[in-house]
């Protein structure tokens, strides 16, 4: 799968860009979507998923990576990670099972 064509399927399934937000390179692109999870503490909110497509260039040849995950604050006021990364596009096939994962391991801490 393509950059571009994961892009197209991040919005195709809801997803929407953060194209103000910090990014590590500037080629990165940055998508999110909440979920319908338990709320986060500090703002009261279901947490979103937060996806970053990375192209990176080393030794005169381009890695594609991807990273998705949950990052949120629990009732217990400790901060939560979880989620994916180093991840090829083509894992954007399995979106609804990597999103399912991710939110059962958010409600675990909850």
């Amino acid at each position: 799968m393509t950059k571009q064509q994961a892009i197209d399927l991040l919005l195709e399934k809801g997803y929407v860009e953060d194209t103000v937000g910090y990014k590590m390179y500037p080629e990165d692109r940055y998508f999110y979507k909440r979920t319908t999870g338990s709320d986060c503490l500090c703002n009261e909110k279901p947490p979103a998923f937060g996806v970053t497509l990375t192209s990176l260039e080393l030794n005169g040849k381009v890695h594609d990576s991807m990273t998705m995950k949950i990052v949120a604050e629990s009732v217990n006021r400790a901060w939560v990670d979880t989620g994916y990364y180093a991840m090829a596009y083509d894992v954007l096939n399995e979106l609804s099972t990597m999103e399912f994962t991710i939110l059962k391991s958010w409600e675990a801490f909850n």
